[in-house]
């Protein structure tokens, strides 16, 4: 998120709540919409199954970030693990070194 952020106003909005209350915001940077951006490099999946599909189905195809391997969405471990009182904490690697270049969403 740095290479993204980086020397850049960041400005959040708002856009009402999920069914378990949480707030739902889209946040922008530099002209950069993050969210959208964020599941484009593989680095986050979309919440709702129409939410960003556009940019998971980028991200996948490409196998960027965390495509590049098979890994369980979020509602599939939790759903594998409802009968398990405590998961064992997963520490990702998070790459070091520049931002790598995307061509711009518009």
């Amino acid at each position: 998120m740095t290479c993204l952020t980086a020397h850049k106003v960041v400005q959040c909005a708002g856009n009402g709540s999920d069914q378990y209350g949480r707030p739902l915001v889209t946040c922008m940077a530099g002209g950069v919409q993050l969210n959208h951006e964020m599941v484009r490099r593989g680095w986050a999946v979309p919440y709702y199954a129409v939410t960003y599909s556009d940019a998971a189905a980028e991200a996948r195809s490409a196998r960027r970030g965390i495509w590049r391997g098979t890994f369980d969405t979020p509602s599939q471990w939790r759903r594998d693990r409802r009968d398990v009182r405590a998961a064992p904490a997963i520490r990702p690697t998070i790459p070091r070194g520049p931002c790598p270049e995307l061509a711009p969403v518009s």
